[in-house]
């Protein structure tokens, strides 16, 4: 991130380097914007994880704040469900908070995001991205909680890189 080259302004306007259409372009970053395909600016990282296709490079363009308080579908905040790179651009989400008291459930993926991957076709890829909340768990709690800052489960056909968590 930075000033455009040309910027003489002094203007408070956000760049990215970001990946479009196979190339490496500056973008200028519409306010209120946090996710980026393709040079396509999504309102929200879930719109634009939803919206991403296999091969999609989803780029994090400011930081986040999601509460995972309520979620009860096990699958984390967030879902990564495709074949998929979600480049955090350096940026941080925040807020991540999960409070699991009695829960019925045999078992819980808790974090940002809950599964990842699952096989060849669905495997991701997360990058340099800092993640900071908190997962508190009482006893009584699921027979089976899996837990982590980022991802509670990584297949082995995803990856982590350059990821930190403060969870």
């Amino acid at each position: 991130t930075g000033k455009a080259p040309n910027d003489t302004t002094g203007s408070n306007v956000t760049y990215v380097d970001t990946t479009v259409n196979g190339k490496t372009v500056n973008t200028t970053v519409d306010t209120g914007k946090e996710a980026m395909i393709n040079g396509v600016q999504y309102n929200t990282l879930e719109e634009a994880l939803a919206d991403a296709q296999n091969g999609d490079v989803v780029t994090l363009l400011s930081n986040v704040t999601l509460d995972g308080n309520g979620k009860t579908n096990n699958q984390g905040i967030l879902a990564i469900t495709k074949n998929i790179t979600l480049d955090g651009n350096g940026k941080t989400i925040s807020g991540l908070r999960f409070d699991v008291q009695n829960t019925p459930e045999e078992s819980l993926y808790l974090g940002l995001f809950g599964y990842v991957g699952g096989n060849q076709d669905s495997a991701a890829e997360i990058r340099n991205l800092t993640v900071s909340g908190e997962i508190c768990v009482a006893a009584g709690a699921a027979r089976s909680v899996l837990a982590g800052g980022v991802v509670a489960y990584l297949d082995n056909h995803s990856k982590l890189s350059g990821v930190v968590s403060t969870v």
